[in-house]
């Protein structure tokens, strides 16, 4: 609300008493704020611009050897967590932080946690020597590169958790062994692409994922099946150049586009591409708005088509997926009861709520400590999106004081004159004590 009402005091300096009293009067908005809704833009002619989308669950079914693999996991976690909080303030952060990291690379793929481990192991009994990262390093960086800085990190982290580590680690590499060749999510997500690419007419298809072991693991997979120069990367080593060429190559003759987070947050993919796959959900939700904004943007020609991978049977897939099911249960409701009308840009609106309202990565670490955790896991989920839901409404009724915009009449472009520059100069000039 505060930030909404500075909005409005740039908008109407001279009515700054008003405006900071809008709860009284929320009827004076009409004069300063008209809504466009994405549903109802249009173009010259009168036809929608934007053509919807939709997301759809893919989950995994998972084989009884993984199932046991991801309790042998869950033990190890457990005992990594123990361990650091039993020891000193520095390593107990560095202990945390790590566990949560091979938490998301065992979510993400086999080939992402099969490394992790491997690297471990070299590590603690000192075959591989890495550069020492700083340790809050990922934590500072563009969040749009923490998954590949998050691999970094681990490198710092050298000594053992605890007694006996180095053993877990021999006998998860053992179970990895076994049950890779017959992975479970990488099958169901190939089959995905088949179903996809079946027919006569090749899709183009951008692929999500936080880490650079399952994005090349993927690519690896994809390669094999429909030829390497088809399949193209994206991730943070590469410089501005060389995003934009693999984004050209793409366009042009590219069938996939394996992406990190790097390619979440601003470039355009939705020229030539209306169908995305998440591999692996990520455990900030706005993430994934902003991953789905990449295609479903002005100039989508196409219905955008979002498919989001999930393995249900581990315990942060189950949590994770309540959470964005919660999520896209309130917005159904919501849209329900407004008559579709409030449904653009609401799943988003949301999404950002309960970011900032629950911090995901502390309910699904409190989740793994023990194998209680998802109950106290799905409270903390639920009270989040029952304050996002209260956030959103409140909104809404301060937003039905909005005239709505129509479309279909105004097809003329604004036009603005250096009055109006001046205007505003003079406007800004006031409320920062400039003198002109």
């Amino acid at each position: 609300t505060f930030r909404f009402k500075s909005l409005l005091e740039l908008l109407r300096p001279d009515m700054k008493d008003e405006i900071r009293n809008l709860q009284s009067r929320p009827e004076i908005i009409r004069s300063m704020v008209k809504r466009n809704n994405k549903d109802a833009v249009v173009d010259s002619q009168g036809s929608p611009i934007f053509k919807g989308k939709e997301t759809h669950a893919v989950s995994v079914e998972m084989s009884k050897a993984e199932k046991d693999f991801d309790a042998s996991l869950r033990a190890y976690f457990r005992r990594g967590y123990l361990a650091g909080e039993r020891a000193e303030a520095g390593k107990k952060r560095a202990v945390g932080l790590a566990m949560n990291i091979y938490r998301k690379l065992a979510a993400s793929s086999i080939a992402a946690i099969e490394q992790a481990i491997k690297n471990r192991l070299g590590r603690i009994t000192g075959r591989v020597d890495t550069e020492v990262h700083g340790e809050t390093g990922y934590r500072d960086c563009d969040y749009r590169f923490q998954g590949e800085e998050e691999e970094k990190f681990l490198e710092s982290v050298k000594d053992s958790f605890f007694t006996g580590e180095e053993e877990m680690l021999h006998e998860l590499l053992s179970e990895i062994s076994r049950i890779r060749p017959l992975d479970s999510k990488l099958k169901a997500f190939m089959d995905l692409i088949k179903t996809i690419q079946r027919g006569s007419d090749e899709k183009k298809v951008v692929i999500f994922t936080e880490y650079r072991s399952t994005q090349a693991y993927l690519a690896s997979a994809l390669g094999r099946c429909y030829g390497h120069g088809r399949v193209k990367v994206m991730n943070g080593t590469m410089s501005f150049k060389e995003r934009a060429r693999a984004i050209a190559d793409f366009e042009d003759n590219g069938l996939f586009l394996v992406s990190t987070e790097a390619g979440g947050e601003g470039i355009n993919l939705h020229r030539r591409c209306h169908i995305m796959v998440n591999y692996d959900l990520p455990w900030n939700p706005m993430r994934l708005v902003q991953r789905v904004g990449r295609l479903y943007r002005y100039g989508q020609k196409k219905k955008v088509l979002v498919f989001n991978m999930n393995t249900p049977e581990t315990l942060d897939g189950r949590v994770l997926s309540f959470l964005y099911h919660k999520i896209e249960e309130v917005v159904k409701d919501m849209c329900q009861v407004d008559n579709k009308e409030f449904r653009p840009g609401l799943d988003a609106q949301i999404l950002g709520d309960v970011s900032a309202l629950v911090d995901v990565e502390k309910v699904l670490e409190a989740a793994g400590r023990d194998s209680s955790g998802f109950p106290d896991a799905s409270k903390a989920i639920e009270k989040a999106v029952t304050h996002a839901r209260q956030k959103a409404e409140l909104q809404h009724e301060l937003f039905s004081h909005l005239v709505p915009s129509n479309g279909r009449k105004s097809t003329r472009e604004l036009e603005l004159s250096i009055d109006h520059v001046k205007s505003f100069f003079m406007g800004m000039s006031r409320l920062l004590g400039i003198t002109v």
